[in-house]
């Protein structure tokens, strides 16, 4: 009972965020955490007393206390030092801004609500690789992940049709530039849950075909019966192509090049563990026709947003004014989650609209975390790619597959944070976290029939 009990709660975290509007508003950031909490508790996960995974530990570790000194109040002296363009920020955005002591951050309300949602992803991601090291649950929550993007998707595509500036056709966007799709209030963010959460539930679906042998048979005439037979494939791989089809629905840019890159990374990776080219072969038709059926029923929409110059103007003021940020902030940054009070003073730009993201997540880390932040987030990801190699290189169940294809969506949510900067939403965050989890959890050898058998153990 433990077993299914624990991989539910932790999946129903990064569900609820999802449902919660993505956790796009300042309400369901104490939610959230609590629940992260909660599950990081139950897992019985041992920080950083986890072998070769300690080094990913004392990085996050390392993250978030960068994150908290930026709101601990520090002497005035120190912070001018340390961050000498913050005194003039503080002082329009702040009542006390000539006191003794001051924060780094410019806005240190936006710090601690950021820094609440990040501790809950880092706890999610601990409380999640415990549990599918201790007690499995790999194949449950792929499950789950199945249902959600298939409701997520079928609801994305009807408010579409139906709706398309209301959210969830009752809410009216408070961003003025908000252009809703499902749950999100913008078509960019639910375009990179889509991506996540697609790869995962595809990777399920190629390793329950691998458990079950449906595409190794010889003759074309045996595989076409075993798939038309197979429930459960049939479910995960519709699933899977419904929700990347929602994703090429959403007509996001960075998306769509996401889920290239996606499906190259799963080629490559998929290689070296193929007994056979069939199943790439298969997997690769399937994919080309998902993309030309996405292509030809949204051609209209794709063509405008993808010809030259369109939206572009937008991007490039929005990295042209962040600049000076970077130049003012080189060691410290502004504050998590300030870029948007930053920019109050910064934007140089036409001011209908205030520049609140800066359309690429690596930028806003920069303008937001300085050095301070930068520096434990690349070794973060840096003992977590070496950690994933192990990991894939040691994996001799079917689960592989799903390793596979959650690492070939961390390379495309990688190219899709160059132009936007969807993964600091709650809801994109906690998925990537359990991403990194099914990632880098650990699993022991097996024989060479639990090796045939490895997802049927997974649940």
């Amino acid at each position: 009972m433990r077993d299914r009990l624990l991989p539910l709660v932790v999946v129903a975290v990064p569900v609820g965020a999802f449902a919660a509007l993505g956790g796009a508003y300042s309400s369901s950031v104490l939610p959230l955490l609590a629940a992260s909490s909660a599950a990081l508790l139950l897992s019985g996960a041992r920080i950083g007393a986890r072998g070769d995974a300690r080094r990913l530990d004392v990085a996050l570790v390392a993250f978030l206390c960068a994150m908290a000194l930026q709101i601990v109040p520090l002497p005035a002296t120190l912070v001018a030092a340390l961050s000498p363009g913050s005194a003039v920020l503080q002082a329009a955005l702040s009542l006390d801004a000539g006191s003794a002591w001051r924060t780094l951050s410019i806005h240190p309300a936006a710090s601690r609500e950021t820094f609440g949602s990040a501790a809950s992803v880092v706890f999610l991601y601990w409380a999640a690789s415990a549990v599918f090291t201790r007690h499995g649950g790999v194949r449950l929550t792929t499950r789950v992940l199945a249902w959600s993007g298939l409701i997520g998707a079928l609801v994305g595509l009807a408010q579409r049709a139906t709706a398309p500036n209301l959210l969830l056709w009752i809410w009216e966007p408070i961003d003025p530039g908000g252009r809703p799709f499902g749950p999100f209030v913008n078509r960019n963010h639910f375009a990179m849950w889509l991506l996540m959460a697609g790869a995962v539930v595809a990777g399920a679906a190629v390793a329950h075909f691998a458990v079950h042998r449906v595409i190794e048979r010889r003759a074309l005439r045996y595989r076409v019966r075993d798939l038309l037979a197979d429930g459960t494939g049939i479910f995960l791989a519709g699933a899977a192509g419904l929700i990347w089809l929602t994703l090429i629905a959403s007509t996001s840019r960075g998306a769509i090049l996401g889920l290239m890159v996606t499906a190259a990374a799963w080629v490559m990776l998929s290689k070296p563990r193929a007994r056979s080219g069939r199943g790439l072969r298969l997997s690769l038709l399937f994919l080309a026709a998902l993309l030309a059926a996405g292509v030809w029923a949204n051609v209209g929409a794709l063509v405008d947003r993808f010809t030259p110059g369109s939206g572009a103007l937008a991007r490039s003021a929005v990295w042209h004014d962040t600049v000076p940020i970077l130049r003012d902030f080189p060691l410290t940054g502004t504050g998590a989650g300030t870029y948007a009070h930053a920019m109050l003073r910064y934007q140089r730009a036409e001011r209908r609209v205030l520049f609140n993201e800066a359309h690429s997540e690596y930028v806003q880390l920069a303008a937001e975390g300085g050095l301070l932040l930068v520096v434990p987030a690349l070794l973060a990801m840096v003992a977590a790619g070496r950690l994933a190699l192990v990991r894939l290189q040691s994996d001799l169940s079917q689960i592989v597959w799903i390793r596979v294809a959650a690492l070939s969506a961390v390379a495309g949510v990688a190219v899709q944070c160059l132009s936007d900067s969807a993964l600091r939403m709650p809801a994109n965050a906690m998925l990537f976290a359990l991403l990194v989890a099914l990632i880098c959890h650990r699993t022991g050898r097996t024989s060479s029939r639990s090796r045939e058998r490895g997802l049927a153990q997974s649940g």
